[in-house]
């Protein structure tokens, strides 16, 4: 079997299952192979329920003592409870969420296992939404590590499971690398071919460690080589654009409402200087959430303008880039400067869009601000000298060369609030100089942020609506979409519904990555612009626009977050002149995480939190998977696994030389 065999080659799988597998990203037969799980769940010996903690995981035997009973609660939610009884004679209550099918499904007098959460809820003991089985089928799987995959509508985990296996039974061709035996042999890894059956059934602690080793390495490896290819291309290349000081940016500075901070200041001085050097410009403003990095764009396009050339701001979504055009307008109004600026967005009309192109390819604008819609075939620039991509993880690396493309020799600069430690930075940014802001401006507020339990539910609410009551908008974060067989959390879908009930005179609407890119648009902006009180939303946000009338975000499930994340999702909030605040929610019932995420409590820099994180989960946490998410690895998380990182740089570089 070819790994770039379609999904369709394999039995069972019909144009409609191809197309429910596609909005998972799996294509081909390769894609399926590193669709790698995001946790295991390993079945325990089943115990007494009354033997857990709170919110523990269970494995509980127990016998169904009546008939499933059936109702509809407020939110809308259809609920089914199941009254049960374990080994040790203590009663609980299982309850399903919107399946219904399940009183057929469950017989009274029957013995169950149940894998769930333990909870209480209205006084009483519960496991909501558990897996069941027979004990003849639990014996089968106890002790096993079972992978557990995002999964969308259409998809189920065991579907996932019996394809892979399909795969690895007819057999499939060799990955692919160039990494020997020995060194595989040396730093305790599988081998690659070995790796990939490993991560999807591992037999063992050690087989999965092994394997995750070898994949990590190898994701690490094969960018970091291409990383120092396009350095070797990119040093010694002259620019064709000629810029020299104008006096704009002296200009603007000194009209500015504000004094750039020292950081600020030496950014501009680097980006400047190596403009005017005549070199290329491919350098990286890495700055905390909310320390001041756009201006620093701005003034870099506003020089370029002045010298007669093009520059152009690509954004991640059209919400962010509409906003940092009305930025620039704000900024240049008054100031007398004849540059033009215009927007570019995939949501304009056809004839809107010919007329800008029009306008771009005759150079009657300086500053085109947009999205992807900036490097499509249409967009043809007179002299674009210089390129700014701003986005949360950097390495949309073809779309920033793609738009790059568009002139000759053209300067690059990005922008990443991304909290990488110096130590890694200078791996990771290897092909790009780096600029660092780590002050914020004066004006910028504290936020005051808080770690609770769920128990606290309603004093937030209430804490929110009193913000909402002086004009003010709040997010609430969730780890779920919707409501989930393989995890347990709070989801978007059902939470909406929730708050909706809560906050009957209020406009609630929910924001999630299943949406359409037009839509989530029409959502963000709505927030932005007043037209909704509370946002109910999965991580999709941290990558968001400023709306400096947000002043309180609540965030669920907050444990299951990395502490990184958690910095970038509240830099949301405290962008306006009132005071902000951040309720996390430890729904863990853990001393030690509390204790981790209290570390949020005490500081606001990106940089220590992230080190913190690092040294509290530590690198060896096991069964955990691209905790961070940076710079879109699938399995690779840049601190925890730190050693592997080191090791692939240095592997790259000899590759290179050789």
């Amino acid at each position: 079997m070819k790994l770039t065999d379609s999904l369709t080659s394999l039995k069972g799988v019909g144009p409609k299952t191809a197309a429910n597998y596609a909005k998972l990203g799996i294509l081909t037969i390769r894609d399926l192979l590193e669709y790698y799980p995001r946790e295991y769940v390993i079945y325990e010996k089943t115990s007494p329920i009354a033997r857990p903690a709170f919110n523990a995981k269970v494995f509980v035997y127990a016998r169904v003592l009546e008939a499933p009973s059936i109702f509809k609660a407020r939110n809308g939610l259809t609920v089914v409870n199941i009254s049960c009884e374990d080994e040790a004679g203590d009663r609980f209550t299982v309850s399903y969420y919107n399946q219904p099918w399940i009183r057929q499904q469950v017989k009274t007098g029957q013995a169950y296992v149940f894998v769930g959460r333990k909870g209480y809820k209205n006084g009483r003991l519960v496991i909501e939404s558990p897996e069941r089985f027979t004990f003849e089928e639990y014996k089968t799987i106890r002790g096993s590590m079972v992978p557990v995959y995002p999964l969308t509508k259409g998809i189920s985990r065991n579907a996932i499971i019996a394809l892979i296996k399909s795969v690895f039974a007819e057999g499939f061709d060799a990955m692919g690398s160039d990494i020997s035996p020995e060194f595989e042999k040396k730093n305790d890894m599988s081998a690659y071919d070995e790796a990939i059956r490993a991560i999807h059934f591992p037999k063992s602690d050690k087989d999965y460690l092994r394997a995750r080793r070898r994949l990590v390495f190898e994701e690490f490896y094969v960018f970091l080589k291409k990383l120092y290819a396009l350095k070797d291309k990119t040093e010694v290349i002259k620019s064709e654009a000629r810029i020299v000081p104008s006096g704009v940016v002296n200009k603007v500075v000194s009209e500015l409402p504000y004094e750039l901070t020292r950081a600020q200041k030496k950014a501009v001085k680097e980006v400047l200087e190596e403009m005017y050097s005549g070199r290329v410009l491919n350098r990286l403003i890495q700055g905390d959430v909310g320390s001041g990095k756009t201006i620093v764009a701005f003034l870099a396009l506003l020089e370029v303008a002045a010298n007669g050339y093009q520059g152009a701001l690509m954004a991640p979504t059209e919400v962010l880039a509409t906003q940092h055009y009305n930025a620039l307008m704000k900024l240049l109004d008054g100031l007398g400067l004849q540059i033009n600026v215009t927007l570019l967005t995939g949501s304009m009309k056809a004839s809107q869009k010919r007329e800008v192109y029009d306008n771009i390819k005759n150079h009657r604008v300086d500053i085109i601000i947009g999205t992807h819609a900036l490097f499509q075939d249409g967009v043809s620039y007179d002299n674009i000298a210089l390129v700014v991509t701003d986005e949360q993880h950097r390495f949309g690396v073809r779309q920033r060369d793609a738009l790059a493309g568009k002139g000759n020799t053209c300067h690059v600069l990005s922008m990443s609030a991304t909290p990488i430690p110096r130590s890694l930075a200078g791996i990771l940014y290897a092909d790009m100089d780096v600029s660092i802001l780590d002050e914020k401006p004066a004006n910028r507020k504290p936020i005051r942020s808080c770690v609770v339990g769920p128990d606290y539910h309603e004093k937030a609410y209430r804490f929110i609506e009193e913000q909402l009551r002086q004009g003010h908008q709040a997010y609430v974060i969730c780890t779920l979409v919707e409501e989930s067989e393989e995890m347990s959390g709070e989801n978007v879908t059902n939470y909406t519904k929730t708050l909706q009930n809560f906050f009957k005179n209020r406009r609630v609407e929910m924001l999630h990555g299943r949406m359409k890119p037009a839509d989530k648009d029409a959502v963000m902006r709505r927030f932005s612009e007043g037209e909704v009180d509370i946002l109910v939303s999965t991580t999709v946000v941290e990558v968001g626009v400023n709306v400096p009338n947000a002043t309180v975000m609540m965030i669920e499930d907050a444990q299951k977050f990395g502490l990184a994340t958690l910095h970038q999702l509240r830099g949301r909030i405290g962008r306006g002149d009132d005071s902000s605040y951040c309720i996390f929610i430890d729904s863990s019932g853990s001393e030690t995480e509390n204790q981790r995420l209290s570390v949020l409590n005490h500081s606001e820099d990106g940089f220590y939190i992230a080190s913190e994180d690092l040294k509290m989960r530590g690198p060896g946490d096991l069964f955990g998977v691209a905790q961070s998410g940076e710079l879109n690895f699938k399995l690779a998380d840049i601190y925890r696994d730190e050693s592997l990182l080191i090791l692939a740089s240095d592997k790259a570089k000899m590759s290179c030389i050789i």
